[in-house]
């Protein structure tokens, strides 16, 4: 009898053998391979699906938020308190409004890991509300740097009409 030749015992044994490694084959390998690929495609078709919806609403909102950079800063500015404040009363000259301004005070500037935010006083006496009106609009709308922290309005004492105002300005910066 050679080494080849199987008997009837033994081819049985054999075929039950492969038999049972291609069921494990088939059971520990396939079958979970194939589950985890139709998980992948489902989640493919969902990713597929949201990132289509943030393109509709970037057609829709990105053209109102073009260039609006939460933490603006120019590459290389210098920036402290004294140079914001130095700013702050330059837009309220250019407003017109120079001359009530009262005083302008740096406070403590804040550190929160990469960004630090700057802080400066303003305050305006006497001041309308259509120049306070246009001063907070070239503040925050048409510069864009600056957010109002606190605001205080009191009337005005002597006249009823104008008020005095007192603005704490930040400005954040990213480093």
């Amino acid at each position: 009898m050679s080494v080849f030749e199987l008997t009837g015992s033994r081819l049985k044994i054999m075929t039950l053998l492969v038999l049972l490694g291609l069921v494990l084959l088939w059971s520990l390998g396939i079958l979970p391979m194939r589950r985890k690929i139709g998980h992948m495609a489902g989640a493919r078709a969902s990713i597929q699906s949201r990132l289509s919806k943030l393109q509709e609403l970037d057609n829709l909102y990105g053209a109102g938020f073009a260039g609006l950079n939460v933490f603006p800063s120019k590459e290389g500015e210098n920036v402290s308190n004294i140079s914001l404040m130095s700013y702050l009363e330059a837009l309220a000259h250019k407003e017109g409004l120079g001359e009530m301004i009262t005083y302008t005070k740096p406070h403590e500037e804040r550190s929160m890991g990469t960004l630090v935010q700057y802080l400066v006083e303003m305050r305006f006496d006497s001041i309308t509300a259509a120049e306070m009106t246009t001063f907070l609009y070239a503040l925050e709308v048409k510069d864009g740097r600056f957010g109002i922290a606190r605001c205080s309005l009191e009337p005005d004492r002597q006249s009823g009409e104008t008020f005095d105002l007192t603005l704490l300005l930040s400005r954040n910066v990213s480093f």
